[in-house]
């Protein structure tokens, strides 16, 4: 069902997929490029928190289709259920959390 709505909605699109994970061991970020068939991951500083580590997925993300993927449409897919709100009720009028800057710098 969810690869259906992809194709349908984003047929000409690359994906390129994300996530951020905090745990005991630690925290990391990965992302997974589906057509360079190109992912790379990091690890985190213990104190980093999962919606940081997500935002820093979302971060590589971009960096990478930034670089690899010039003029050609992305679709970037995650699992957070607190970052995309972040990110999609940004203000025009209100300074963005510092941890999304970045972000906003390369969609601009």
């Amino acid at each position: 069902r969810t690869l259906h709505h992809l194709s349908t909605k984003y047929p000409n699109f690359d994906q390129i997929y994300t996530d951020g994970a905090k745990n005991h061991r630690g925290s990391g970020s990965a992302m997974f490029c589906v057509p360079h068939n190109l992912g790379w991951g990091k690890r985190l500083t213990p104190i980093t928190s999962s919606f940081h580590a997500e935002v820093m997925g979302i971060e590589m993300a971009v960096q990478h289709a930034e670089t690899h993927c010039p003029g050609k449409n992305i679709v970037i897919l995650s699992d957070s259920k607190s970052t995309i709100p972040a990110i999609g009720n940004l203000n025009l009028y209100q300074p963005p959390p510092i941890h999304l800057i970045s972000i906003l710098q390369s969609l601009h």
